[in-house]
Order: C-alpha cells, then sequence, then structure tokens
C-alpha cells in the first residue's frame, strides 16, 4: 500500500510539472532568488516542497488524498535547517494532526506556541496562500516593527498567555503617540483568530505552530 501511494504520488508530481531534485544545503542556499516563484519537491522525502520567490525559501507539506490536498506551511530556510524541514513533513506524513512537526498530546490539543512562534506561523500561512500585500504591515506590528507586539508582549511569552490588559497597553502605545489603533488592533486579532482555528478547529489540522 505505501510503495502504491508513493507511486501514484509521483504520477500527480510528474503531471504538474514541478521540478523535482534531491535537496541540499548547498543548493538551498544558492537557489534563487527567481522573479516568479519556482517550487520544487524533494526526492529524498516525498511530501516536502519548498517555494523560493525573490525573497523567501518556505518549506510545506503537501497532506491528503488529490480531491482534498492541504499545503500546510512549515518555515522558512534557514529559519529552520533541511534536516528539520524533512523531519517534520515525514511526522505530518504519520500523522497530519502533528503540523508544523509538534505532536498532539493525547486527549488533548497542544497549546505550546510562544507569541513569535505564533506571529511566524501566521506570516508563513499567508504567504502559502499568496497574500503577500498585506505581510509587510503584519510583519511590521507583530515582529519586527520598533512596536511589535512579539517586541512589546515578550517573544517567548506563551501566546495562550496574553493578556487583556497586554493588548490594551500596547495598542495605547499607537493612541499616545497619535496614531490610529485600527490597523495594528485588526492584524493582532486576525493573528490570534488564525491560531485559535488551528489549534481548535476539529475539522483542520490541529497545533499548526509550535
Amino acid at each position: 500500500m505505501k510503495q502504491n501511494s508513493w507511486n501514484i504520488f509521483w504520477c500527480i508530481v510528474k503531471a504538474s510539472g514541478v521540478a523535482q531534485r534531491t535537496f541540499t544545503d548547498r543548493w538551498l542556499r544558492s537557489a534563487g532568488p527567481f522573479d516568479k516563484t519556482a517550487e520544487f519537491v524533494d526526492l529524498a522525502c516525498h511530501n516536502l516542497w519548498v517555494r523560493i520567490g525573490k525573497r523567501r525559501k518556505t518549506f510545506s507539506v503537501l497532506i491528503g488524498p488529490a480531491s482534498g490536498r492541504k499545503r500546510i506551511p512549515i518555515a522558512h530556510y534557514p529559519t529552520v535547517s533541511l534536516s528539520d524541514a524533512r523531519r517534520k513533513a515525514t511526522a505530518l506524513l504519520a500523522d497530519p494532526r502533528a503540523a508544523g512537526g509538534g505532536r498532539p498530546r493525547p486527549g488533548g490539543r497542544t497549546r505550546k506556541g510562544s507569541v513569535k512562534d505564533l506571529f511566524e506561523f501566521v506570516i508563513v500561512a499567508m504567504e502559502s496562500e499568496g497574500k503577500a500585500a498585506s505581510i509587510p504591515d503584519y510583519r511590521l506590528y507583530l515582529i519586527d516593527g520598533l512596536d511589535a507586539a512579539a517586541k512589546d508582549f515578550g517573544p517567548s511569552t506563551l501566546a495562550r498567555n496574553v493578556s487583556l490588559e497586554m493588548v490594551t497597553d500596547w495598542l495605547a502605545k499607537f493612541h499616545d503617540r497619535g496614531r490610529s489603533t485600527r490597523l495594528p488592533r485588526a492584524i493582532l486579532s486576525a493573528a490570534f483568530n488564525r491560531g485559535i482555528k488551528a489549534d481548535n478547529d476539529p475539522t483542520q489540522t490541529k497545533s499548526r505552530f509550535p
């Protein structure tokens, strides 16, 4: 059965025209950038894919049958190493609930993600969905900006431990400087909504951020 599934997978890959090669760190470092996003599949780990564009190299995994296949983003290279990406891809193939490489807690759902984990997951997911236009604002308000939420809350703070008071204090910084709170409020809300859905929606993969 496993061999048959493997053969079916490669028939789909060949029909799609996606380039196939055995990934190496040397190749990943030197590949790209490309003006038009290119996608490759790893011959050494048959459900591991990488998309290479102008600025980023993003690992992902395709899970499920052809009629309902879902793409699950892993992380950017080299933020996650090739060996870790293969490990996470293998775990996902064995148990699609273990999205991001985490292992579901028996009898419950994993909620281990830090604020930084959550925000990075959100941005990788948006890239995989082609929502590139919104990503600069998300990076500014969530991770990279002077007043980024991750810096204000503490990047290692568990996302589930962020309190209403912490959010209010963060938004107050924008208000006190005469800046609108509308956009940062909307972005933070959307980020946490994605995290809640990934962790709690029984129709989706669980624990999408580590």
